[in-house]
Protein backbone atom coordinates (compact mmCIF):
# COMPACT_ATOMS: atom_id res chain seq x y z
CA UNK A 1 0.00 0.00 0.00
CA UNK A 2 2.96 2.53 0.63
CA UNK A 3 4.48 1.85 -2.51
CA UNK A 4 1.25 2.70 -4.32
CA UNK A 5 0.64 6.02 -1.66
CA UNK A 6 4.45 6.35 -2.53
CA UNK A 7 4.05 6.26 -6.55
CA UNK A 8 0.89 8.09 -6.78
CA UNK A 9 2.22 10.70 -5.00
CA UNK A 10 5.17 10.61 -7.59
CA UNK A 11 2.92 10.45 -10.79
CA UNK A 12 0.96 13.65 -9.55
CA UNK A 13 4.34 15.49 -8.94
CA UNK A 14 5.42 14.71 -12.82
CA UNK A 15 1.89 16.57 -13.72
CA UNK A 16 2.28 19.70 -11.08
CA UNK A 17 2.70 22.85 -12.68
CA UNK A 18 2.77 25.03 -15.50
CA UNK A 19 3.01 23.67 -19.20
CA UNK A 20 2.93 25.11 -23.04
CA UNK A 21 1.60 23.46 -26.37
CA UNK A 22 4.81 23.05 -28.37
CA UNK A 23 2.42 21.45 -31.18
CA UNK A 24 -1.07 20.23 -32.44
CA UNK A 25 -1.73 17.70 -35.26
CA UNK A 26 -5.04 15.67 -36.16
CA UNK A 27 -5.60 12.63 -38.18
CA UNK A 28 -7.57 8.94 -38.22
CA UNK A 29 -6.14 7.55 -35.96
CA UNK A 30 -3.95 8.02 -32.61
CA UNK A 31 -0.78 9.68 -33.47
CA UNK A 32 -1.58 9.90 -37.22
CA UNK A 33 -1.32 13.65 -37.88
CA UNK A 34 -1.93 13.59 -41.74
CA UNK A 35 -4.98 15.97 -41.89
CA UNK A 36 -3.27 18.80 -40.30
CA UNK A 37 0.09 19.79 -37.95
CA UNK A 38 1.61 22.75 -36.93
CA UNK A 39 4.25 23.72 -34.52
CA UNK A 40 3.31 26.18 -32.23
CA UNK A 41 5.57 29.03 -31.50
CA UNK A 42 6.39 32.66 -31.52
CA UNK A 43 5.89 32.76 -35.07
CA UNK A 44 2.99 29.92 -35.65
CA UNK A 45 0.05 30.82 -33.65
CA UNK A 46 1.81 32.88 -30.82
CA UNK A 47 -1.02 33.86 -28.98
CA UNK A 48 -1.53 29.89 -28.36
CA UNK A 49 2.41 29.71 -27.79
CA UNK A 50 1.90 31.57 -24.69
CA UNK A 51 -1.02 30.02 -23.32
CA UNK A 52 -0.17 28.57 -19.83
CA UNK A 53 -1.85 25.27 -18.61
CA UNK A 54 -1.39 25.44 -14.82
CA UNK A 55 -1.75 22.24 -12.68
CA UNK A 56 -1.83 23.20 -9.49
CA UNK A 57 -0.44 21.11 -6.39
CA UNK A 58 -3.69 21.03 -4.59
CA UNK A 59 -5.36 19.58 -7.18
CA UNK A 60 -6.95 22.63 -9.11
CA UNK A 61 -6.26 23.90 -12.86
CA UNK A 62 -6.19 27.21 -14.82
CA UNK A 63 -6.02 27.87 -18.50
CA UNK A 64 -3.99 31.34 -18.39
CA UNK A 65 -4.76 32.67 -21.82
CA UNK A 66 -3.43 36.39 -21.48
CA UNK A 67 -5.08 38.98 -23.59
CA UNK A 68 -5.54 37.13 -26.43
CA UNK A 69 -5.65 33.16 -28.06
CA UNK A 70 -6.44 30.91 -30.78
CA UNK A 71 -10.32 31.71 -31.68
CA UNK A 72 -12.34 30.28 -34.77
CA UNK A 73 -15.48 30.70 -36.14
CA UNK A 74 -17.14 28.95 -34.11
CA UNK A 75 -16.42 31.27 -31.35
CA UNK A 76 -17.81 34.26 -33.17
CA UNK A 77 -14.70 34.86 -34.66
CA UNK A 78 -14.66 36.71 -38.12
CA UNK A 79 -11.86 34.70 -39.32
CA UNK A 80 -9.61 32.16 -37.27
CA UNK A 81 -6.85 33.72 -35.64
CA UNK A 82 -5.82 35.60 -32.33
CA UNK A 83 -8.71 37.30 -30.14
CA UNK A 84 -9.79 38.53 -27.10
CA UNK A 85 -10.45 34.95 -25.07
CA UNK A 86 -14.16 33.84 -25.57
CA UNK A 87 -16.43 32.71 -22.59
CA UNK A 88 -16.82 29.79 -21.35
CA UNK A 89 -12.90 29.27 -22.95
CA UNK A 90 -11.28 32.60 -21.45
CA UNK A 91 -9.67 31.00 -18.15
CA UNK A 92 -12.01 32.91 -15.80
CA UNK A 93 -13.18 29.70 -14.52
CA UNK A 94 -10.69 27.90 -12.06
CA UNK A 95 -11.14 23.83 -12.74
CA UNK A 96 -9.66 20.76 -11.17
CA UNK A 97 -7.36 18.04 -12.35
CA UNK A 98 -7.11 14.24 -11.99
CA UNK A 99 -4.34 11.77 -12.65
CA UNK A 100 -4.89 8.15 -13.45
CA UNK A 101 -1.63 6.62 -14.25
CA UNK A 102 -2.26 2.99 -14.39
CA UNK A 103 -4.74 4.04 -17.36
CA UNK A 104 -2.61 6.87 -18.85
CA UNK A 105 -5.64 9.15 -18.15
CA UNK A 106 -5.68 12.74 -16.74
CA UNK A 107 -9.34 14.39 -16.39
CA UNK A 108 -9.84 18.19 -16.79
CA UNK A 109 -12.63 19.39 -15.27
CA UNK A 110 -14.73 22.55 -15.07
CA UNK A 111 -16.74 23.88 -17.76
CA UNK A 112 -14.26 25.91 -20.26
CA UNK A 113 -11.32 24.45 -18.91
CA UNK A 114 -9.07 22.50 -22.15
CA UNK A 115 -5.72 21.59 -23.09
CA UNK A 116 -4.35 22.44 -26.20
CA UNK A 117 -7.36 24.17 -28.17
CA UNK A 118 -10.64 24.62 -27.10
CA UNK A 119 -13.00 22.83 -30.07
CA UNK A 120 -11.68 18.64 -29.36
CA UNK A 121 -14.35 16.61 -26.61
CA UNK A 122 -14.34 13.44 -25.62
CA UNK A 123 -16.96 12.28 -28.90
CA UNK A 124 -16.92 15.44 -30.76
CA UNK A 125 -16.10 18.83 -31.57
CA UNK A 126 -17.73 22.19 -30.49
CA UNK A 127 -20.08 23.83 -33.24
CA UNK A 128 -20.76 26.78 -30.24
CA UNK A 129 -19.41 28.09 -26.74
CA UNK A 130 -22.60 27.03 -25.17
CA UNK A 131 -22.46 23.13 -25.77
CA UNK A 132 -18.56 23.41 -23.68
CA UNK A 133 -18.74 20.15 -21.55
CA UNK A 134 -18.02 20.07 -17.76
CA UNK A 135 -15.49 17.68 -18.20
CA UNK A 136 -12.98 16.19 -20.86
CA UNK A 137 -10.79 13.16 -20.55
CA UNK A 138 -6.85 12.74 -22.12
CA UNK A 139 -4.68 9.87 -22.86
CA UNK A 140 -1.69 11.06 -21.52
CA UNK A 141 2.14 10.17 -21.98
CA UNK A 142 5.01 11.78 -19.64
CA UNK A 143 8.60 11.88 -20.20
CA UNK A 144 10.67 14.13 -17.93
CA UNK A 145 9.56 17.56 -18.98
CA UNK A 146 7.82 16.64 -22.44
CA UNK A 147 3.86 15.38 -21.96
CA UNK A 148 1.98 14.21 -25.44
CA UNK A 149 -1.57 14.51 -25.11
CA UNK A 150 -4.25 12.61 -27.42
CA UNK A 151 -8.06 12.80 -27.44
CA UNK A 152 -10.61 10.63 -29.23
CA UNK A 153 -13.26 12.96 -30.62
CA UNK A 154 -15.33 10.54 -32.58
CA UNK A 155 -13.84 11.04 -36.09
CA UNK A 156 -10.36 10.82 -35.22
CA UNK A 157 -7.42 11.67 -33.19
CA UNK A 158 -6.54 15.22 -31.93
CA UNK A 159 -2.56 14.98 -30.59
CA UNK A 160 -0.73 18.23 -28.58
CA UNK A 161 2.54 18.30 -26.86
CA UNK A 162 3.18 19.75 -23.72
CA UNK A 163 6.72 21.39 -22.58
CA UNK A 164 6.79 21.75 -18.95
CA UNK A 165 8.34 25.56 -18.15
CA UNK A 166 11.83 24.90 -16.51
CA UNK A 167 10.79 21.65 -15.39
CA UNK A 168 8.54 23.37 -12.67
CA UNK A 169 6.77 26.55 -11.90
CA UNK A 170 9.02 29.77 -11.48
CA UNK A 171 9.95 30.37 -8.13
CA UNK A 172 9.11 33.99 -7.61
CA UNK A 173 11.22 35.38 -4.80
CA UNK A 174 10.66 38.78 -3.60
CA UNK A 175 12.43 40.50 -0.64
CA UNK A 176 10.93 44.16 -1.31
CA UNK A 177 11.64 45.80 1.86
CA UNK A 178 14.52 46.79 4.26
CA UNK A 179 16.17 43.92 5.98
CA UNK A 180 18.66 43.97 8.80
CA UNK A 181 21.05 41.14 9.55
CA UNK A 182 20.50 38.95 12.79
CA UNK A 183 22.90 35.60 12.48
CA UNK A 184 25.70 34.32 10.13
CA UNK A 185 27.68 31.39 9.70
CA UNK A 186 29.92 29.26 7.69
CA UNK A 187 30.92 25.85 6.88
CA UNK A 188 32.01 22.79 4.32
CA UNK A 189 27.87 22.74 3.04
CA UNK A 190 25.00 24.58 2.28
CA UNK A 191 23.42 25.11 5.97
CA UNK A 192 26.25 23.82 7.80
CA UNK A 193 27.59 26.25 10.07
CA UNK A 194 30.14 24.52 12.04
CA UNK A 195 33.21 26.48 11.16
CA UNK A 196 32.08 29.38 12.47
CA UNK A 197 29.00 31.33 13.48
CA UNK A 198 27.43 34.24 15.41
CA UNK A 199 24.34 36.19 16.18
CA UNK A 200 24.32 39.57 15.40
CA UNK A 201 22.91 42.01 17.83
CA UNK A 202 24.25 44.92 20.08
CA UNK A 203 26.71 43.00 22.08
CA UNK A 204 27.80 40.98 19.26
CA UNK A 205 29.10 43.26 16.16
CA UNK A 206 26.60 46.08 16.84
CA UNK A 207 27.97 47.91 13.48
CA UNK A 208 27.20 44.88 11.39
CA UNK A 209 23.57 44.66 13.24
CA UNK A 210 22.51 47.91 11.97
CA UNK A 211 23.32 47.96 8.82
CA UNK A 212 20.43 47.83 6.61
CA UNK A 213 19.94 46.02 2.94
CA UNK A 214 17.24 47.71 1.26
CA UNK A 215 15.75 46.15 -1.74
CA UNK A 216 13.32 49.07 -3.22
CA UNK A 217 9.97 48.09 -5.34
CA UNK A 218 11.56 49.61 -8.47
CA UNK A 219 14.36 46.99 -8.34
CA UNK A 220 16.94 49.38 -7.15
CA UNK A 221 19.31 48.00 -4.10
CA UNK A 222 21.15 49.91 -1.44
CA UNK A 223 23.36 48.90 0.93
CA UNK A 224 22.87 51.61 4.60
CA UNK A 225 25.59 51.01 6.77
CA UNK A 226 25.39 54.16 8.97
CA UNK A 227 28.47 55.96 9.94
CA UNK A 228 30.21 52.41 11.07
CA UNK A 229 30.07 49.03 9.61
CA UNK A 230 32.17 45.59 10.12
CA UNK A 231 35.74 46.03 8.64
CA UNK A 232 38.30 43.58 8.02
CA UNK A 233 41.66 43.89 7.08
CA UNK A 234 41.91 42.97 3.80
CA UNK A 235 39.83 46.13 3.19
CA UNK A 236 42.89 47.94 4.84
CA UNK A 237 41.71 47.77 8.58
CA UNK A 238 44.38 47.05 11.20
CA UNK A 239 42.30 45.07 12.78
CA UNK A 240 39.23 43.04 12.24
CA UNK A 241 36.35 45.27 14.03
CA UNK A 242 34.07 48.55 13.59
CA UNK A 243 34.86 51.81 11.56
CA UNK A 244 34.25 53.41 8.93
CA UNK A 245 33.05 52.40 5.81
CA UNK A 246 35.29 51.52 2.76
CA UNK A 247 34.73 52.31 -0.88
CA UNK A 248 33.34 50.75 -2.74
CA UNK A 249 31.52 48.85 0.19
CA UNK A 250 30.69 52.00 1.65
CA UNK A 251 26.79 52.53 0.25
CA UNK A 252 27.32 55.19 -1.65
CA UNK A 253 26.37 53.17 -5.13
CA UNK A 254 23.17 52.83 -5.05
CA UNK A 255 22.67 49.22 -7.30
CA UNK A 256 19.74 47.26 -8.49
CA UNK A 257 18.73 43.44 -7.25
CA UNK A 258 16.65 40.98 -10.08
CA UNK A 259 14.80 38.22 -9.26
CA UNK A 260 16.50 35.05 -11.48
CA UNK A 261 12.73 33.00 -10.86
CA UNK A 262 14.33 30.12 -9.92
CA UNK A 263 15.07 30.96 -5.72
CA UNK A 264 18.32 33.39 -6.55
CA UNK A 265 18.63 36.97 -6.23
CA UNK A 266 21.18 39.01 -8.30
CA UNK A 267 22.88 42.05 -6.32
CA UNK A 268 24.09 44.50 -9.60
CA UNK A 269 26.52 47.06 -8.31
CA UNK A 270 30.17 47.14 -7.53
CA UNK A 271 30.42 47.33 -4.06
CA UNK A 272 26.50 46.04 -3.12
CA UNK A 273 26.10 43.08 -1.23
CA UNK A 274 24.15 40.76 1.39
CA UNK A 275 26.05 39.65 4.86
CA UNK A 276 29.43 40.26 4.43
CA UNK A 277 31.19 42.69 1.50
CA UNK A 278 33.84 39.59 0.93
CA UNK A 279 32.18 37.10 0.20
CA UNK A 280 31.58 36.53 -3.80
CA UNK A 281 30.55 33.77 -6.23
CA UNK A 282 34.00 33.22 -6.90
CA UNK A 283 35.51 33.18 -3.24
CA UNK A 284 36.20 35.57 -0.63
CA UNK A 285 37.79 39.24 -1.50
CA UNK A 286 41.29 39.78 -0.65
CA UNK A 287 41.49 43.62 -1.51
CA UNK A 288 38.71 45.95 -2.15
CA UNK A 289 39.89 46.84 -5.90
CA UNK A 290 38.64 42.66 -6.47
CA UNK A 291 35.07 44.06 -5.80
CA UNK A 292 32.28 42.05 -8.17
CA UNK A 293 29.81 43.76 -10.30
CA UNK A 294 27.25 41.10 -9.85
CA UNK A 295 26.60 38.78 -6.87
CA UNK A 296 24.03 36.11 -6.38
CA UNK A 297 22.36 34.46 -3.56
CA UNK A 298 20.37 31.89 -2.94
CA UNK A 299 16.97 33.04 -0.80
CA UNK A 300 14.25 31.82 0.74
CA UNK A 301 12.02 32.79 3.40
CA UNK A 302 9.82 31.96 6.48
CA UNK A 303 5.91 31.52 5.90
CA UNK A 304 5.36 35.01 7.31
CA UNK A 305 7.75 36.66 4.84
CA UNK A 306 9.38 38.34 7.87
CA UNK A 307 12.52 36.19 7.78
CA UNK A 308 14.51 35.80 5.44
CA UNK A 309 17.14 32.81 4.60
CA UNK A 310 20.50 33.72 2.10
CA UNK A 311 23.06 30.91 1.14
CA UNK A 312 26.22 31.33 -0.94
CA UNK A 313 28.30 29.12 -2.56
CA UNK A 314 31.85 30.58 -2.72
CA UNK A 315 33.81 27.71 -4.05
CA UNK A 316 35.03 26.52 -0.54
CA UNK A 317 32.52 26.15 1.17
CA UNK A 318 29.02 27.99 1.78
CA UNK A 319 27.80 31.28 3.85
CA UNK A 320 24.69 31.05 5.56
CA UNK A 321 22.88 34.64 6.48
CA UNK A 322 19.84 35.14 8.00
CA UNK A 323 17.95 38.29 8.29
CA UNK A 324 14.50 39.91 9.59
CA UNK A 325 13.05 42.25 8.30
CA UNK A 326 12.99 45.96 9.50
CA UNK A 327 9.61 47.98 10.02
CA UNK A 328 10.12 51.20 9.59
CA UNK A 329 8.46 53.73 12.66
CA UNK A 330 5.91 55.78 11.77
CA UNK A 331 5.85 58.73 14.50
CA UNK A 332 2.83 60.11 15.00
CA UNK A 333 3.50 63.25 17.82
CA UNK A 334 -0.58 64.39 18.44
CA UNK A 335 0.92 66.02 22.26
CA UNK A 336 -1.33 69.04 22.68
CA UNK A 337 -4.78 70.56 22.62
CA UNK A 338 -7.45 69.36 19.78
CA UNK A 339 -11.25 70.23 18.54
CA UNK A 340 -12.72 68.16 16.61
CA UNK A 341 -14.57 69.69 13.35
CA UNK A 342 -15.43 66.87 10.67
CA UNK A 343 -16.54 63.52 11.31
CA UNK A 344 -18.45 60.88 9.54
CA UNK A 345 -18.80 57.05 8.53
CA UNK A 346 -18.63 55.02 5.66
CA UNK A 347 -18.06 51.27 4.26
CA UNK A 348 -14.09 52.21 4.39
CA UNK A 349 -11.42 54.03 5.67
CA UNK A 350 -12.01 57.86 3.78
CA UNK A 351 -15.10 56.89 2.69
CA UNK A 352 -18.02 59.00 5.12
CA UNK A 353 -20.85 58.56 2.26
CA UNK A 354 -22.96 56.85 4.73
CA UNK A 355 -23.21 59.86 7.48
CA UNK A 356 -20.99 63.00 7.83
CA UNK A 357 -21.19 66.53 9.72
CA UNK A 358 -19.12 68.94 9.92
CA UNK A 359 -18.77 70.20 13.67
CA UNK A 360 -19.02 74.14 14.65
CA UNK A 361 -20.85 76.52 16.91
CA UNK A 362 -24.28 75.48 14.58
CA UNK A 363 -23.57 72.00 14.33
CA UNK A 364 -23.52 69.70 17.58
CA UNK A 365 -21.39 72.52 19.35
CA UNK A 366 -20.95 71.00 22.64
CA UNK A 367 -19.08 68.42 20.70
CA UNK A 368 -17.27 71.26 18.67
CA UNK A 369 -15.94 72.50 22.11
CA UNK A 370 -14.82 69.14 23.64
CA UNK A 371 -10.47 69.14 24.07
CA UNK A 372 -8.48 66.30 23.47
CA UNK A 373 -5.54 66.87 25.15
CA UNK A 374 -2.17 64.65 24.94
CA UNK A 375 -0.13 65.62 27.38
CA UNK A 376 3.47 66.13 27.41
CA UNK A 377 4.46 63.19 30.32
CA UNK A 378 1.94 61.00 28.33
CA UNK A 379 -1.36 61.47 30.06
CA UNK A 380 -4.42 61.77 27.99
CA UNK A 381 -7.59 64.15 29.38
CA UNK A 382 -10.78 64.53 27.62
CA UNK A 383 -12.07 68.15 28.87
CA UNK A 384 -15.76 68.37 28.35
CA UNK A 385 -17.09 70.89 29.86
CA UNK A 386 -21.07 71.06 30.93
CA UNK A 387 -22.20 69.34 28.03
CA UNK A 388 -21.30 66.91 25.88
CA UNK A 389 -23.02 64.96 22.98
CA UNK A 390 -24.85 62.37 24.19
CA UNK A 391 -26.89 59.42 22.60
CA UNK A 392 -29.39 56.80 23.50
CA UNK A 393 -26.74 54.22 24.29
CA UNK A 394 -25.90 56.18 27.29
CA UNK A 395 -29.20 56.88 29.02
CA UNK A 396 -30.46 59.97 26.77
CA UNK A 397 -34.21 60.06 26.00
CA UNK A 398 -32.52 61.56 22.54
CA UNK A 399 -29.14 62.12 20.68
CA UNK A 400 -28.24 65.78 21.72
CA UNK A 401 -26.50 67.99 23.94
CA UNK A 402 -26.40 66.94 27.56
CA UNK A 403 -24.35 66.41 30.90
CA UNK A 404 -21.43 63.79 29.75
CA UNK A 405 -22.65 60.29 31.42
CA UNK A 406 -19.77 58.12 33.49
CA UNK A 407 -16.90 57.07 32.47
CA UNK A 408 -16.98 59.37 29.49
CA UNK A 409 -17.21 62.00 31.28
CA UNK A 410 -14.01 63.19 31.54
CA UNK A 411 -13.34 62.55 35.34
CA UNK A 412 -10.84 59.43 34.49
CA UNK A 413 -7.52 61.03 33.34
CA UNK A 414 -6.23 58.28 30.90
CA UNK A 415 -2.66 57.84 29.24
CA UNK A 416 -1.39 57.65 25.34
CA UNK A 417 0.67 55.71 23.27
CA UNK A 418 2.58 56.03 19.69
CA UNK A 419 2.91 52.78 18.64
CA UNK A 420 5.05 53.90 16.29
CA UNK A 421 3.14 52.18 13.68
CA UNK A 422 1.10 55.26 12.29
CA UNK A 423 -1.23 54.41 15.60
CA UNK A 424 -1.73 55.27 18.88
CA UNK A 425 -3.60 53.54 21.99
CA UNK A 426 -5.52 55.67 24.11
CA UNK A 427 -5.59 54.09 27.50
CA UNK A 428 -8.22 54.29 30.27
CA UNK A 429 -11.82 53.37 30.47
CA UNK A 430 -14.65 56.56 29.45
CA UNK A 431 -11.04 57.90 27.67
CA UNK A 432 -11.01 57.89 24.00
CA UNK A 433 -11.37 59.99 20.68
CA UNK A 434 -14.47 61.76 18.44
CA UNK A 435 -17.48 59.95 19.80
CA UNK A 436 -18.12 57.61 22.74
CA UNK A 437 -19.40 54.96 21.56
CA UNK A 438 -16.55 54.03 18.97
CA UNK A 439 -14.27 51.14 19.86
CA UNK A 440 -12.29 48.81 18.02
CA UNK A 441 -14.61 46.72 15.78
CA UNK A 442 -17.58 47.65 17.08
CA UNK A 443 -20.05 50.35 18.56
CA UNK A 444 -21.11 50.35 22.67
CA UNK A 445 -24.69 49.47 23.16
CA UNK A 446 -24.00 50.91 27.08
CA UNK A 447 -22.04 52.59 29.23
CA UNK A 448 -20.98 49.51 31.29
CA UNK A 449 -19.20 48.06 27.99
CA UNK A 450 -16.52 50.95 28.17
CA UNK A 451 -13.38 49.18 27.48
CA UNK A 452 -10.03 50.28 28.62
CA UNK A 453 -8.17 50.84 25.36
CA UNK A 454 -8.84 52.11 21.98
CA UNK A 455 -6.04 52.22 18.86
CA UNK A 456 -6.92 54.74 16.14
CA UNK A 457 -4.99 55.06 13.00
CA UNK A 458 -3.63 58.70 13.23
CA UNK A 459 -1.71 61.22 10.83
CA UNK A 460 -0.69 65.03 12.41
CA UNK A 461 0.10 67.49 9.72
CA UNK A 462 0.91 70.45 11.80
CA UNK A 463 -2.53 71.37 13.25
CA UNK A 464 -4.74 69.00 11.74
CA UNK A 465 -4.78 65.71 13.26
CA UNK A 466 -6.75 63.11 11.51
CA UNK A 467 -8.34 59.45 13.21
CA UNK A 468 -9.71 56.69 11.71
CA UNK A 469 -11.09 53.56 13.70
CA UNK A 470 -12.58 50.11 12.14
CA UNK A 471 -15.93 48.82 12.94
CA UNK A 472 -18.37 46.62 12.25
CA UNK A 473 -21.97 47.19 12.09
CA UNK A 474 -24.84 45.30 13.61
CA UNK A 475 -24.97 42.50 10.87
CA UNK A 476 -21.13 42.32 10.37
CA UNK A 477 -20.90 45.17 7.97
CA UNK A 478 -17.20 46.41 7.45
CA UNK A 479 -17.34 49.92 8.40
CA UNK A 480 -15.21 53.08 9.48
CA UNK A 481 -15.55 56.34 11.66
CA UNK A 482 -13.50 59.33 10.35
CA UNK A 483 -12.77 61.77 12.74
CA UNK A 484 -10.84 65.27 12.04
CA UNK A 485 -8.97 67.97 14.81
CA UNK A 486 -7.82 71.31 14.64
CA UNK A 487 -5.09 72.03 16.91
CA UNK A 488 -6.78 74.10 19.93
CA UNK A 489 -5.27 77.10 22.22
CA UNK A 490 -4.27 75.56 25.29
CA UNK A 491 -5.34 78.25 28.42
CA UNK A 492 -2.04 77.62 29.80
CA UNK A 493 -0.15 79.51 26.62
CA UNK A 494 -2.65 81.88 25.51
CA UNK A 495 -1.96 85.15 24.76
CA UNK A 496 -4.48 86.44 27.22
CA UNK A 497 -2.86 84.45 29.85
CA UNK A 498 0.48 85.89 29.43
CA UNK A 499 -0.81 89.32 30.15
CA UNK A 500 -3.24 88.87 33.03
CA UNK A 501 -6.08 89.12 30.99
CA UNK A 502 -9.11 87.09 32.14
CA UNK A 503 -12.40 86.30 30.71
CA UNK A 504 -14.93 85.09 32.88
CA UNK A 505 -17.15 83.03 34.16
CA UNK A 506 -16.28 80.32 31.46
CA UNK A 507 -18.29 78.97 30.63
CA UNK A 508 -20.61 81.78 30.57
CA UNK A 509 -24.31 82.02 29.99
CA UNK A 510 -25.83 86.14 29.12
CA UNK A 511 -22.68 88.05 30.50
CA UNK A 512 -18.97 87.97 30.16
CA UNK A 513 -16.47 89.70 31.79
CA UNK A 514 -13.08 90.76 30.83
CA UNK A 515 -10.51 91.57 33.39
CA UNK A 516 -7.30 93.70 33.68
CA UNK A 517 -8.08 95.72 30.59
CA UNK A 518 -9.23 99.62 29.97
CA UNK A 519 -12.50 100.58 29.45
CA UNK A 520 -13.19 101.60 25.81
CA UNK A 521 -11.17 98.88 24.77
CA UNK A 522 -12.88 97.24 21.42
CA UNK A 523 -13.55 93.74 21.78
CA UNK A 524 -14.02 91.37 19.14
CA UNK A 525 -16.48 87.97 19.63
CA UNK A 526 -16.35 85.48 16.90
CA UNK A 527 -17.03 81.71 15.86
CA UNK A 528 -14.32 79.41 15.61
CA UNK A 529 -14.51 79.44 11.88
CA UNK A 530 -13.42 83.45 12.58
CA UNK A 531 -17.07 85.04 11.66
CA UNK A 532 -17.45 87.97 13.74
CA UNK A 533 -20.15 87.81 15.97
CA UNK A 534 -20.27 90.76 18.73
CA UNK A 535 -18.20 93.69 18.31
CA UNK A 536 -18.33 96.18 21.12
CA UNK A 537 -16.51 98.03 23.61
CA UNK A 538 -15.21 96.80 26.98
CA UNK A 539 -17.23 98.28 30.26
CA UNK A 540 -17.56 97.99 33.79
CA UNK A 541 -20.90 95.94 33.03
CA UNK A 542 -19.44 93.44 30.83
CA UNK A 543 -20.20 92.27 27.75
CA UNK A 544 -24.39 91.08 26.70
CA UNK A 545 -23.59 87.64 25.04
CA UNK A 546 -27.33 86.58 25.39
CA UNK A 547 -27.97 86.46 21.49
CA UNK A 548 -25.39 84.35 21.13
CA UNK A 549 -25.68 80.32 20.15
CA UNK A 550 -24.36 77.79 22.26
CA UNK A 551 -20.58 76.46 21.69
CA UNK A 552 -17.08 77.94 21.82
CA UNK A 553 -15.95 81.61 20.81
CA UNK A 554 -12.76 83.21 20.45
CA UNK A 555 -12.51 87.18 22.22
CA UNK A 556 -9.83 89.47 20.66
CA UNK A 557 -9.10 92.74 22.91
CA UNK A 558 -7.10 95.90 21.81
CA UNK A 559 -5.24 96.85 24.30
CA UNK A 560 -2.08 99.26 24.84
CA UNK A 561 -0.16 96.14 24.57
CA UNK A 562 -1.35 95.00 21.74
CA UNK A 563 -3.90 92.72 20.70
CA UNK A 564 -4.99 89.34 23.16
CA UNK A 565 -6.79 86.60 22.52
CA UNK A 566 -8.88 84.28 24.72
CA UNK A 567 -11.45 81.84 24.19
CA UNK A 568 -15.07 80.83 26.17
CA UNK A 569 -17.98 78.63 26.29
CA UNK A 570 -21.52 80.11 25.46
CA UNK A 571 -24.11 77.69 27.36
Amino acid sequence: MAFVAGLAASSMAQIAGTWKCTFIGVGPNKGDVSWFNTGIDANSRPCLADDEYVFNADGSFENKLGTETWLETWQGAATEGCGTPVSPHDGVSKGSWRYDATAGKLSIVGKGNYLGITKPYNGGELKNTTSAPDSIVYEVSISGNDMTVDINFGGGYWRYTLKKQGGSQTIVTNPTGNWGMHFMGVGPNKGDVSWYNTPLNASTRPCLADDEYQFMADGSFKNVLGTETWLEKWQGASADGCGTPVSPFDGTNTGKWLDNGDATVSIIGKGNYLGLAKVTNSGELNSVSGAKDTITYEISFNSAEDTMNVNINFGGGYWFYQFHKIIPKIVTNPKGDWNMTFLGVGPAKGNVSWYNTPLNATTRPCLADDIYSFKEDGTFINSLGSATWVEGWQGATADGCAAAVAPHDGSNTGSWKDNSDGTITVNGKGNYLGLAKVINGSELKASADAVDGITYEVVVNADTLIADIAIKTGDGTPAYWHFRFLRAQPASTSKLAKTSVNVYPNPANNTLWISNITEGNTVVISSMDGKACIKTTATAAGIDIASLSVGTYMVSVETNKGTVIGRFIKQ
